[in-house]
């Protein structure tokens, strides 16, 4: 059996356009998470006041990453007119770390800041 696979997604939108990718990028996150084989989506702004926005995706296997991308109706196309740059990272999962859950999805003493809107996870089942 394959393992889980995270996508790693970062984005610089164009200024102008960072409100409207934002909200159109969390909206798509939420909507993704409902597809089978989908565990984790985060929507991350860098610190660095760059603008620069991360997505982070978790993912059952290769198998559901394809059928979310062949589902009807799926494009990306969004992006281009918004975006001044966009890098694509695949990797198998190997481990996630941290001292309590509750800690990771508030941001507390985890130095992640994540915030709990943006963070949702289905447990496998």
């Amino acid at each position: 059996m394959m393992g889980q696979i995270v996508i790693i997604v970062e984005f610089e939108p164009h200024a102008e356009q960072a409100s409207d990718f934002l909200r159109k990028l969390e909206q798509d996150a939420a909507e993704t998470l409902n597809d089978d084989g989908c565990l984790r989506m985060e929507v991350l702004r860098t610190r660095d006041g760059s603008g620069r926005i991360v997505l982070s995706e978790l993912w059952r296997d290769e198998a559901a990453i394809e059928a979310h991308r062949t589902k009807p109706g799926h494009s990306h196309e969004w992006q281009v007119p918004m975006l001044k740059s966009k890098r694509v990272l695949s990797c198998d999962y190997m481990q996630s770390i941290s001292s309590a859950e509750s800690e990771l999805t508030s941001g507390a003493g985890s130095g992640l800041g994540i915030d709990p809107r943006l963070a949702r996870q289905k447990r496998p089942g």
